[in-house]
């Protein structure tokens, strides 16, 4: 990572986001601020998911 660089800029990809474990760490990761991408099999479920962070 370049000098500098704040890990704000960055966006943290969840695979799997949809299930117990992937959930919750997508929901920790957005309540500390950071920028979240869900992957998961169902695309309805996802949506869910990210309504909820």
């Amino acid at each position: 990572m370049a000098e500098g660089r704040s890990v704000e800029e960055l966006v943290v990809g969840v695979l799997g986001g949809t299930g117990p474990q992937g959930r919750g760490l997508a929901v920790r990761l957005a309540a500390a601020g950071q920028r979240v991408l869900l992957g998961g099999r169902d695309a309805e479920r996802c949506a869910e998911v990210a309504a909820g962070v």
